[in-house]
């Protein structure tokens, strides 16, 4: 009787095991699902992409707001210096920001990249060699700056 129970368990885990790896099998064999895609390199109004190179994108935990980095000039109407700045898309809103900005409001006078985003999307760090995004900055070499 006791090697009928354990013939008996040893059969159910067996067909246990071969259950789940043809379920396995299954899914790895079905096709994969195929998702729409998004423009996020877009202007505020929603109606042109960037007219220059995006790349490098950062995105938040729950997906609604990713930075970027473009050569484009037209995602924003004060992103006049002709180089590559930092930008922000609030996906939800359908907002795009320039991170990259003096206190003016308009883009720096350096190169930037390397975005790096917070998880609730609050917070964008970068590095540049702008020398006119902060007061105090009078190096050409590369900062850290938060927005």
């Amino acid at each position: 009787m006791f090697l009928h129970s354990i013939a008996h368990t040893c059969t159910a885990l067996l067909l246990g095991c071969l259950t789940l790896l043809t379920s396995s099998r299954a899914v790895a064999d079905s096709p994969p699902v195929v998702r729409d895609f998004e423009l996020i390199s877009i202007n505020t109004n929603g109606v042109s992409s960037g007219d220059g190179a995006s790349i490098n994108p950062v995105i938040s935990s729950n997906g609604q707001f990713i930075a970027f980095v473009s050569k484009a000039s037209n995602l924003v109407s004060n992103d006049t210096n002709g180089l590559q700045d930092v930008f922000w898309r609030d996906r939800q809103a359908g907002v795009t920001r320039l991170v990259s900005r003096t206190p003016s409001g308009f883009s720096g006078n350096g190169e930037l990249d390397a975005p790096a985003i917070s998880a609730d999307g609050r917070y964008v760090a970068f590095h540049s060699r702008a020398s006119n995004l902060v007061g105090n900055d009078g190096n050409t070499n590369y900062d850290v700056f938060l927005w």
